[in-house]
């Protein structure tokens, strides 16, 4: 987190001693808003996780938090992530609740889980790992 805020600043000083003629709002807002993003995603990298327990998921991001119970959870996927590059993830893993709706779940992906290159990419398309209750019906968002 300290060296994003201190290239922040100093991408803030070189900007503001680029510009002399009197719009220095420019160079200060550009600042800014370089310092912004680069705080969020210093507290993305440190607050950003998935937590499992026995009450259900709960993905946190970097301001908000976001919890299901395994009763609101229909299914779990691991989806690969159409022309990726060569240096980014290829797969990401979503949560997908009984209305349909569906959630990245931050940090789970095959940059941390092995089992995704090892097993899915033969089969062409990855198997779903669902945890809905049996005999629950399905969801609601297919009836």
């Amino acid at each position: 987190m300290a060296p994003a805020l201190g290239y922040s600043v100093l991408m803030l000083t070189a900007l503001l001693h680029a510009t002399r003629d009197g719009t220095r709002w420019v160079p200060v807002s550009a600042g800014l808003v370089v310092t912004l993003v680069l705080l969020r995603w210093a507290l993305h990298l440190r607050r950003g996780r998935t937590l499992v327990g026995h009450r259900g998921i709960s993905a946190r991001w970097a301001l908000t938090e976001r919890r299901w119970g395994w009763h609101d959870v229909y299914d779990i996927r691991a989806e690969p992530v159409p022309d990726a590059a060569r240096h980014a993830r290829k797969w990401l893993t979503y949560l997908y609740d009984n209305e349909g709706r569906r959630f990245l779940l931050p940090h789970l992906d095959d940059w941390q889980l092995t089992i995704h290159r090892a097993r899915w990419p033969r089969y062409g398309r990855p198997a779903p790992m669902s945890v809905a209750r049996p005999g629950s019906g399905g969801p609601r968002w297919r009836r």
